[in-house]
């Protein structure tokens, strides 16, 4: 969530996850330079530590697509490293407890 002229943003994250080679790609409405920048520093961060999160699988095994859906028209938001990070573990996690 960022402040753009005193409002508050809101981003909806969807994560799709298939059978690659560890390649992320960013489409959507509210995913301008900087919120690829941000969402691409969590995506390396979690790439670099997934192993804390299951020691099975790889993020290398997969391909990541991350849609941002803005809800408010804010317009982009560069605040999003956490919440992209947070979005790649949870659904990893997910996967790995199947």
């Amino acid at each position: 969530m960022e402040r753009t002229n005193g409002r508050l943003g809101l981003y909806r994250l969807e994560l799709q996850i298939v059978a690659g080679t560890g390649k992320l790609s960013i489409s959507g409405s509210g995913a301008g330079s900087k919120t690829k920048e941000a969402i691409k520093i969590a995506f390396d961060y979690f790439k670099a530590n997934i192993s804390r999160v299951s020691s099975y699988s790889k993020a290398g095994d997969h391909d990541y697509h991350l849609h941002v859906v803005e809800m408010h028209n804010t317009g982009a938001a560069s605040a999003l490293t956490l919440c992209s990070f947070l979005v790649f573990e949870n659904m990893f996690y997910s996967l790995s407890e199947k």
